[in-house]
């Protein structure tokens, strides 16, 4: 059907309020600096959302590398492929998984 189901430790994720599988048909995967805020009690982090990075990007059956850039706050997040093309989600759901640079992915 196209779609991406969620799934964990290989029990599937339902959504509570209509028992159907979640399931998306694109899957963004953003790295990026993430750091635990300095004095802070709460155990908060912070996500640079703006800047420039690498990624993925998973739809129509396909995983692509990706190169990710957002100017400010204000503006969107731009995603490239690796020869500088504009990169575009196919219509429905997309799951956006943001990464820490210093973890590790391994996509079969």
């Amino acid at each position: 059907d196209g779609l991406y189901y969620k799934s964990m430790d290989g029990t599937a994720a339902v959504d509570k309020s209509n028992g159907n599988a979640i399931a998306v048909t694109n899957i963004v995967i953003q790295f990026t600096e993430i750091h635990p805020i300095a004095n802070d009690d709460k155990g908060r982090i912070e996500i640079r959302q703006v800047g420039e990075g690498t990624g993925y990007l998973i739809s129509s059956g396909k995983c692509i590398r990706i190169k990710w850039s957002k100017k400010d706050e204000n503006s969107p997040t731009l995603l490239k492929d690796n020869q500088g093309n504009d990169v575009y989600l196919a219509p429905g759901k997309t799951w956006w998984h943001i990464i820490d640079n210093k973890g590790k992915l391994d996509i079969t």
